[in-house]
């Protein structure tokens, strides 16, 4: 009973630490513990995620609810996708054969990159959210347009591109993307490498 009791006033005194000094909201993207979703709602004595899936599958949900004692929040480190700036960082890497014109490639992945409809608005809402944000948690950006880095690993070329993105439209700029990519392969204005 006293265990029981222990646990019921910890996660009480958990919940108003939450609402105080809000760690997190409803519709943050959160991760602790091996567990990512998105804050459903926070109540006197826990809170609810909707779980999403691991990177490799763009992080969409996979429809399970998920109960969590306010008490997490105080005993684990929790990760906030969103909660002074709505944007974070995605790569692409894309892999070329090695004998291939880098600077024609670049120009071409700059173009679909910012032609895309999700991508190509975040520089200017990002700066204006950079200008409203709170000191305390000013974070500095030396650049927000998408980035394309050059690597030769092996026998191949890598050019990641580097770009802001919503955590919930990270799949469907990738999708626009890599059709984009495809397209111009089967042109043969890119040869992708394949191993």
């Amino acid at each position: 009973m006293t265990l029981a009791l222990r646990e019921v006033i910890f996660n009480f005194f958990a919940g108003i630490y939450i609402k105080v000094t809000k760690p997190f909201n409803i519709d943050d993207r959160i991760e602790f513990q091996n567990i990512k979703g998105d804050v459903l709602s926070i109540n006197t004595l826990d809170f609810e995620i909707l779980e999403i899936g691991d990177y490799i599958n763009s992080e969409q949900s996979t429809g399970k609810i998920i109960n969590v004692p306010n008490s997490t929040a105080i005993n684990h480190p929790i990760k906030n996708y969103g909660k002074d700036f709505k944007y974070i960082w995605n790569e692409i890497v894309v892999k070329t054969e090695l004998k291939v014109d880098y600077e024609e490639v670049k120009k071409l992945l700059f173009e679909i990159v910012n032609s895309n409809e999700v991508v190509k608005r975040i520089p200017d809402k990002m700066k204006k959210v950079m200008d409203d944000v709170d000191l305390e948690n000013r974070v500095y950006f030396n650049k927000l347009d998408p980035i394309i880095y050059l690597k030769v690993v092996d026998s191949h070329v890598e050019f990641s591109i580097r770009y802001l993105v919503h955590p919930k439209k990270i799949r469907y700029g990738e999708d626009d993307i890599w059709s984009k990519i495809l397209t111009l392969n089967n042109e043969g204005k890119i040869k992708l490498y394949v191993e």
